[in-house]
């Protein structure tokens, strides 16, 4: 998943697509995150499509609480 974390982070711009804040010029992986989840569609893991950018806190509320969003 590295490379095309690294790829997406190259195309797009540095901004979370749920609160708009900036991500910053250098990429962690907490930033990327699968919009359909990789255990219940493992062939999307590696789908640009189904990665967005976000940051942590948004991050952790799709992961742990979707209902927040």
């Amino acid at each position: 998943e590295k490379e095309l974390f690294l790829e997406i982070w190259g195309e797009r711009e540095h901004f979370c697509v749920k609160c708009g804040c900036w991500l910053g010029n250098s990429p962690k992986a907490v930033f990327f995150s699968h919009i359909k989840s990789k255990g219940a569609h493992p062939e999307l893991r590696l789908v640009k499509s189904n990665i967005e950018l976000l940051c942590e806190a948004c991050h952790h509320k799709h992961e742990f609480d979707e209902n927040l969003i």
